[in-house]
């Protein structure tokens, strides 16, 4: 007879193996985001069949993330979730008319969620990935969709993420507008970049307010990019305007932000550098942590020796955990994961954020 479990693992990542899939004994239910295949396992919490139609990891990242989540306990009940096509990366929503028309990597978690609680188990999300899609601050669709289970008051069911590469990398860069007075902002590109800008619209201000700024990128004396505010759509989960753009080739840019005549005030901005080798030169700040360990309901880990901010090591600044050695960050995750586990499994009714407070800083992982 089965030991009966009170906690699961999810694991959403590139993909996994038939060689780390043989090694899982007790698999609840597998989302395939590539092939928008889903299995679910018998009713007693037995593997999922059909399994080698999900193998597939040309990376071998999740397929290393799940052999080590196994070392830590067999026996673990598991939810899949194959979340990164091999040539385009994560898996996001899809959008069609300003809804959300296709399943992206925050609602399998939240299929994977659901999974667990028909089996009346808690559950820890192993997310040993990450980049800047939104605004890292609790703010972005994927934070609003984390809320509807992860949280405080919503017992659990905990997030674990990696912080992000923790080398000190100057992609993150805040500024402000104000009327008569253009910001200039230097980057050093060497190869094609995506960028993520964004402004925050104050609460109860009027139209015009909200879309008086025009951001600009010039290369070599030549304008290369325009966005004016006007023409940016209001997000309707943060009340936030977003802009993603990607450049191409290498060379100094100038993101030039400025405000329309007849604005008033100051504006706040902060763009990130999303994908390619490229860094701010000026108006950096040293706050680098990768969504969604940057989320706050999210437990955040890192390295001890990683530079992620200033602040870092502080009580209640991210990353949440902070742990001894070296190597890729993703893939010390497991660790962290199982130690979660075990929390939950002495007590399943914990919310994030009483888990969080049990882990503390400075972890027993053991």
């Amino acid at each position: 007879m089965k030991e009966k479990r009170k906690a699961a693992v999810i694991i959403a990542d590139t993909g996994f193996s038939a060689d780390s899939l043989a090694g899982a004994k007790r698999v609840l239910g597998v989302y395939d985001l590539v092939k928008r295949r889903c299995v679910i396992g018998d009713s007693d919490g037995s593997d999922a069949t059909d399994l080698g139609a999900f193998a597939g990891d040309p990376s071998e990242h999740g397929s290393f993330v799940l052999k080590a989540t196994l070392a830590e306990d067999a026996d673990v009940p598991l939810v899949l979730i194959r979340s990164h096509d091999p040539e385009a990366g994560i898996i996001r929503t899809g959008w069609q008319d300003g809804k959300p028309a296709q399943d992206g990597w925050t609602e399998a978690y939240l299929w994977a969620v659901r999974l667990c609680q028909l089996h009346g188990l808690a559950s820890v999300a192993n997310f040993s990935f990450g980049r800047v899609f939104h605004a890292a601050d609790g703010t972005g669709w994927d934070a609003f969709q984390f809320a509807k289970v992860v949280g405080a008051g919503k017992p659990g069911h905990v997030i674990v993420a990696a912080a992000g590469p923790g080398d000190g990398r100057a992609a993150h860069g805040r500024f402000s507008a104000a009327l008569n007075t253009a910001t200039v902002v230097g980057v050093r590109q060497e190869e094609t970049t995506s960028y993520n800008f964004w402004t925050k619209v104050a609460s109860g201000s009027d139209e015009d307010q909200q879309d008086d700024w025009i951001l600009e990128v010039w290369r070599q004396g030549q304008l290369v990019f325009r966005q004016d505010g006007a023409y940016v759509p209001v997000n309707f989960w943060n009340g936030r305007k977003q802009v993603q753009f990607s450049l191409e080739g290498e060379g100094n840019l100038s993101l030039v932000v400025r405000l329309k005549d007849g604005s008033s005030g100051e504006r706040g901005f902060e763009c990130w550098l999303a994908t390619g080798n490229a860094r701010f030169l000026d108006h950096i700040d040293d706050t680098y942590i990768v969504e969604p360990a940057a989320l706050p309901s999210v437990i955040a880990v890192g390295l001890k020796a990683g530079n992620y901010s200033s602040a870092q090591r502080l009580p209640g600044h991210k990353p949440d955990v902070l742990i001894d050695g070296g190597g890729p960050i993703s893939f010390r995750l497991p660790e962290v994961v199982g130690k979660v586990r075990r929390i939950l499994e002495d007590n399943p009714n914990l919310d994030a954020l009483q888990v969080k407070a049990l882990l503390g800083k400075y972890p027993v992982l053991s």
